[in-house]
């Protein structure tokens, strides 16, 4: 009976690490809006990360409106010299679409973070973020 209850025991026990660890390998992250390049920082970099996005879309479409989704599903299209991109993270304005409005959005929270007028920049950059 004792090794009955043993091997119960070490059958739940091993159920319980593997549905453990399941649990937590679907987690995702937070990010911030406007930091592109997952570097902890937005600055210049992002902008000229959002800018080139854009361009290799328009260059490809006829249209400067990436779309999020599409530079999610291939970021080593819209994003080929950034290690770890995070495509949402450059749709600071959460309308869909990766375009000039984000690229000013960053330049306009890098410009006034570096002249200490942080207060006041209204959009969402710097603003946490989950991707599931």
């Amino acid at each position: 009976m004792k090794k009955f209850t043993r091997a119960i025991a070490a059958g739940l026990a091993a159920m319980t690490l593997i549905s453990g660890a399941s649990l937590y390998a679907d987690a995702g992250s937070y990010y911030r809006y406007g930091d592109v390049n997952n570097d902890g920082l937005i600055n210049i970099s992002d902008c000229t990360i959002v800018n080139s996005a854009i361009s290799k879309f328009s260059s490809l479409t006829g249209d400067s409106n990436l779309p999020v989704e599409y530079a999610v599903a291939r970021p080593a299209v819209y994003f080929p010299d950034v290690d770890t991109p995070v495509p949402q993270a450059a749709d600071t304005n959460q309308d869909g679409y990766i375009n000039q409005q984000d690229a000013d959005d960053i330049m306009s929270y890098y410009a006034k973070s570096g002249a200490g007028v942080l207060d006041q920049y209204t959009g969402n950059c710097g603003v946490y973020f989950y991707v599931p």
